[in-house]
C-alpha cells in the first residue's frame, strides 16, 4: 500500500487565499479573488454589492478573455446566488 505524504500535502497547501476579507461597503471576498481583481484592475472597493463587482469585472472581460478573471466571476456569481435567494 502506497502512503501518501499527508503533511507535506498540508503545508503546501495555501489556505490564506481562502480567507475572506469584509470591505468597507460590508461585501465579502476571498484574499485570492481581490489579488485577482487587483491584478486586471478592477475597482472592487467602490462596489456596495456582489452584483456590483460581477458588472465591473464583465466590463473588464468584454475586452479580453481572461480566465482567471472569469473563474473570479464564477467564485463571486455563486456566493450571490446563495446569499440572495430565499429557499
Amino acid at each position: 500500500m502506497e502512503e501518501y505524504p499527508v503533511n507535506q500535502i498540508i503545508d503546501e497547501m495555501n489556505f490564506s487565499d481562502y480567507q475572506y476579507q469584509t470591505l468597507k461597503s460590508g461585501v465579502m471576498l476571498t484574499n485570492w479573488e481581490i489579488s485577482v481583481l487587483e491584478q486586471y484592475h478592477v475597482p472592487y472597493q467602490k462596489c456596495l454589492s456582489l452584483k456590483e463587482i460581477l458588472y465591473e469585472i464583465e466590463e473588464v472581460l468584454s475586452q479580453e478573455d481572461l480566465e482567471e478573471l472569469e473563474k473570479v466571476s464564477s467564485s463571486i456569481s455563486e456566493r450571490d446566488y446563495y446569499q440572495n435567494t430565499p429557499f
